[in-house]
């Protein structure tokens, strides 16, 4: 049985930071390794490195099924590591590659644009690579991929977002001729930008002017938008919750000890990609027994520059 004359095809990149994480315009290093079992020639060695981004899903529709699909292309941007050579008289082209390791250092630019930050959703993703092609002649190209993740920085010491957040909401409970006290919910965040790992202080106030005891809650919803041959796909998803005292009937109560934990894997909002956005909102609630709730919601952004001076 013949060995096969490439044993190990492989891409690197050189870590800049503790979260392995890189942005629009930032140099990125590595190596593509090739193990060679045997001498063998090559064509040419190249590597290019590729932001995408694609959504795709599908809808039932009576007894057909619909699929919607959509992609974009970020950027591609290629070096070539062993160039592409020229046929020689004796009918062989390419260069010869020795037995054994060989290593081929390279350095790309990603572009220095306003890149969506890396995903993994229900329905798409934006993702970031490195791709390797190595061509001999009359043999199919060997190929390697690598991923890396691209971060957006979002920071939330803009003063958008460093504002306080508040919020009312009424409600009576009963028919017309038959109506109780009303049910006032008052809340309020410290501000509108937190990362991940966090901690979202929530302050409420119920005034409750019904006979039934009602309680104040709290989630902190994840919103998936995915777009594709103009239909649109939401998913919503709890990240987190907690519930307050409950408050009897004819009583006011002010709770301040509601903290919502964010956790540390959060995906940090999406909010410039075309294709897919990932928004997140504060969603303060009275549970009230036998009738809707009222309800309360703040629009935040997960970001990834932290508060400069947390007050705890």
């Amino acid at each position: 049985m013949f060995e096969e004359a490439v044993r190990a095809f492989t891409i690197s990149y050189d870590v800049l930071n503790e979260a392995n994480t890189f942005w629009g315009g930032e140099l990125l290093t590595g190596r593509v390794v090739v193990e060679a079992a045997n001498e063998l020639r090559a064509e040419s060695l190249d590597l290019s490195v590729r932001g995408v981004g694609e959504t795709r899903w599908s809808e039932k529709d009576g007894d057909e099924t619909l699929h919607y699909s959509a992609s974009a292309t970020y950027f591609k941007v290629k070096q070539l590591l062993i160039q592409k050579t020229p046929v020689c008289e004796c009918g062989n082209n390419g260069v010869v590659i020795p037995p054994g390791c060989h290593v081929y250092q390279f350095a790309l630019q990603i572009p220095q644009m306003d890149l969506p930050s890396s995903f993994a959703g229900a329905h798409g993703k934006v993702r970031y690579f490195l791709k390797a092609k190595l061509h001999r002649p009359w043999h199919l190209a060997s190929r390697a991929e690598k991923e890396f993740t691209v971060v957006r920085h979002i920071d939330i010491n803009l003063p958008d977002l460093l504002s306080q957040q508040l919020g009312s909401k009424e409600k009576t409970l009963g028919c017309l001729c038959c109506t109780s006290g009303p049910i006032i919910l008052n809340a309020r965040i410290e501000r509108k930008g937190y990362t991940p790992g966090d901690f979202i202080r929530v302050f409420t106030e119920v005034e409750n002017g019904s006979s039934r005891e009602v309680r104040p809650k709290v989630a902190l919803q994840q919103l998936q938008t995915f777009h594709a041959q103009g239909k649109t796909k939401c998913v919503p998803k709890r990240i987190a919750s907690l519930e307050g005292p409950p408050v009897g009937g004819r009583r006011r109560d002010a709770w301040s000890g509601g903290v919502l934990h964010i956790p540390p894997d959060t995906p940090i909002s999406l909010l410039n990609c075309a294709l897919m956005s990932v928004e997140y909102s504060v969603v303060v609630y009275v549970d009230i027994p036998r009738a809707f709730d009222i309800e309360v919601t703040f629009p935040v952004v997960i970001g990834t520059i932290p508060l400069h001076n947390p007050v705890y």
